[in-house]
């Protein structure tokens, strides 16, 4: 079975199918895990940073392969695939600047970047078309899932306190990403954080919205709804830990 062709319209990813159901529930055990390890982890810095920067590495790995990818099967959509105004695409600053220098703030976008970008990826994955086991379906979900799952890794492990402020911090830079990929999209054609059209070939939550000028304000409307979702769940999951990082 061919698994690297080109820019070729399969059209029949099926969605919470038995392969994306196997995904989903393989990052949920990941997630499981992950937790039960968080005290060993923090107990052993040596073997915790050797595992959070194998992490980083495969995820930095697994997204070069995307750029590739791209550049040989794709070279004359470019500009509509690897301007990273997609949200999963800019995670890589934060990902890149908390790996270097760990602090309060960069831990906040990249936690919610991931959660929501991350975990909507695994949940509505954007094939482009194509079907498993193609390498770029693959990718997709697997890139997706490691960002998701390096939100939990920093959460449980590193354990930084977030406030309501938190939330408002990182929707502000979302917004802001929000902002230049809508430039960027007018300049390129392009759909960048799926801001001019919903994903094709899978249903998403995105459909639900009107295509129309009431749009953006709506889609921040729901955003900060979310993220205050995503921080209540935080809040669920925390409530009895000590964190003493402010």
């Amino acid at each position: 079975m061919d698994l690297i062709l080109p820019w070729t319209e399969y059209n029949n990813f099926e969605q919470f199918g038995p392969w994306h159901l196997l995904a989903i529930g393989l990052l949920l055990i990941a997630v499981v895990a992950l937790v039960l390890l968080a005290n060993s982890l923090r107990a052993n810095r040596i073997i915790e940073r050797r595992v959070r920067l194998t992490l980083i590495a495969i995820m930095l790995a697994a997204q070069t392969y995307y750029y590739v990818w791209n550049f040989v099967f794709a070279s004359d959509r470019l500009a509509q695939n690897i301007i990273p105004a997609h949200m999963c695409s800019a995670i890589l600053v934060p990902l890149i600047w908390y790996a270097i220098k760990p602090n309060q703030y960069v831990y906040e976008v990249y936690f919610f970047w991931g959660t929501l970008g991350g975990g909507a990826a695994m949940l509505f994955p954007f094939t482009e078309g194509f079907d498993w086991p193609h390498t770029r379906v693959i990718q997709t979900v697997f890139v997706h899932a490691l960002f998701f799952l390096m939100a939990i890794y920093f959460t449980v492990v590193d354990q930084y306190k977030m406030t309501k402020f938190s939330v408002l911090r990182a929707y502000v830079w979302t917004a802001i990403l929000a902002g230049i990929a809508f430039v960027v999209n007018q300049f390129t054609g392009a759909n960048y954080m799926f801001l001019g059209n919903p994903p094709a070939g899978t249903t998403t939550p995105l459909d639900l919205f009107p295509q129309n000028s009431f749009k953006y304000p709506l889609l921040l409307l729901v955003l900060l709804a979310v993220y205050f979702l995503i921080f209540g769940i935080w809040k669920l999951c925390t409530w009895r830990r000590v964190y003493p990082k402010t």
